[in-house]
């Protein structure tokens, strides 16, 4: 896996993140560009085998672009510091779950799950997690699953129980979560290793029983 060229080009990009930097290395930056794009066509054979429900899609369609969308935002840095694929049915701005990949210096993971549900979505899910809570709460302590991710990332969270559903359910915590995702962090030693493609792929393998999981609540 070509990670160096990746890193190397990453690095400059975060210590020069201006437009006229950027035009000036383009070259770089496709070199990167394809040096990912060959990674992602390497990993969504093998989430394929994995998953079958993932389908044909290509890498192009799991892809996510470098240019930020700055309109909302207090940091006015043109392009993102990393490469990201999102591998699932219908590609990066699909509904349901799947396989992430982020390639940060620094700050790289590996991942997965359902990112930032809108509110419908959110119900379904909670629903889904509400009526089968003992199978879900089996799946996050399969054993490959733990080893890997450890559970779900304690990410942005409510307060107190959702909205339309009991106050003194016994597994209230799962509801509580506005994200259903598991992330595993990777050094830049690592993408540097020969072994990394497997420790991926290895990861992509623990999430399905979870992937799973929370696309059945959103196919219902």
């Amino acid at each position: 896996m070509q990670t160096k060229t990746i890193l190397d080009f990453l690095y400059e990009l975060k210590s020069n993140n201006h437009k006229d930097w950027f035009h000036e290395h383009k070259k770089e930056y496709q070199k990167a560009k394809k040096a990912f794009e060959l990674i992602v066509e390497t990993l969504i054979p093998a989430a394929q085998q994995l998953d079958p429900s993932v389908g044909e899609i290509k890498a192009k369609d799991t892809m996510f672009r470098i240019n930020r969308d700055i309109r909302f935002s207090k940091n006015k840095d043109p392009y993102k510091n990393n490469f990201g694929c999102f591998i699932s049915r219908g590609g990066r701005k699909s509904l349901f779950g799947g396989y992430y990949l982020h390639i940060e210096p620094g700050a790289s993971f590996v991942g997965g799950g359902i990112y930032c549900p809108q509110g419908p979505e959110l119900k379904k899910l909670r629903t889904e997690i509400y009526y089968n809570a003992e199978e879900f709460n089996k799946i996050l302590n399969d054993k490959d699953l733990k080893e890997v991710f450890g559970g779900l990332a304690e990410m942005e969270k409510l307060k107190k129980g959702p909205v339309g559903f009991p106050k003194d359910f016994e597994h209230i915590g799962l509801l509580l979560h506005k994200n259903y995702v598991v992330a595993h962090m990777l050094t830049d030693d690592a993408l540097l290793s020969g072994g990394i493609e497997q420790q991926i792929i290895k990861a992509f393998g623990a999430m399905v029983p979870l992937n799973a999981f929370l696309n059945r609540a959103l196919e219902d």
